[in-house]
């Protein structure tokens, strides 16, 4: 019975860890793309605005 018990924990485990891998993962790649959608909106205004103060 104790093996058993054993391998049903270090499967739980193995999955807890995986699924917090996963969610670590994905919360870097949201990041990333956050801070890329930010730089985008910052290139654009700045273009806007050289245009603007070029007329």
């Amino acid at each position: 019975m104790t093996t058993i018990s054993q391998n049903v924990l270090d499967t739980l485990v193995v999955g807890i860890y995986e699924d917090v891998q996963m969610l670590f993962i994905m919360m870097i790649d949201y990041e990333e793309e956050l801070d890329m959608k930010s730089k985008y909106h910052l290139w654009r205004q700045t273009i806007i605005t050289r245009r603007s103060n070029s007329t």
